[in-house]
């Protein structure tokens, strides 16, 4: 028998249960697990969601669809930004803004260091073996991130691989 989805009241109550006020900043400081990217996660119904995302949901609403949540706490003055901003972790609704990604990124100062590496990968033009980013060889894909981000692979390097796999079996 299938365990019974957790109400929402018994969601916000876990997710609070992970949660620290800052007096000084007003931020809700998820003290859960964190993804690679600084963000807070948390699993709802055997599924990982991020901690400010469910916050926002949980307290506010639905998120519009095709926007993030710009933390307005976050301010240049403030952190210097990228995966170890400590406003990342911050779940307090009040500190939350839908926004486009454009201008979410804009407000998070780039360049971090994963926006410089994203920005250099885009401006590359040939692979690391040095076959042509073109429309012919190359494969774009979206990336698992849940963001919609994109990614592209040499189709050369891929039959390469291919061809080298099969002949070992």
């Amino acid at each position: 028998m299938p365990k019974p989805k957790p109400t929402p009241s018994q969601v916000l109550e876990r997710l609070m249960s992970k949660v620290v006020i800052n007096p000084t900043t007003g931020c809700w400081e998820f003290t859960g697990s964190i993804e690679w990217t600084g963000y807070g996660k948390i699993s709802v119904n055997q599924k990982y969601v991020k901690a400010h995302r469910l916050s926002y949901e949980l307290h506010i609403g639905p998120i519009p669809p095709g926007m993030d949540l710009d933390h307005i706490c976050h301010t240049i003055e403030n952190c210097p930004g990228g995966v170890t901003c400590p406003h990342r972790r911050c779940v307090n609704p009040a500190h939350l803004k839908p926004a486009t990604r454009r201008e979410n990124a804009r407000r998070g100062h780039l360049p971090g260091p994963i926006a410089k590496i994203a920005a250099l990968n885009r401006a590359k033009t040939h692979c690391p073996h040095g076959h042509p980013y073109d429309a012919y060889n190359t494969y774009v894909y979206r990336q698992r991130t849940g963001r919609g981000d994109l990614g592209r692979q040499c189709k050369e390097c891929n039959r390469i691989r291919a061809r080298k796999y099969s002949h070992s079996r």
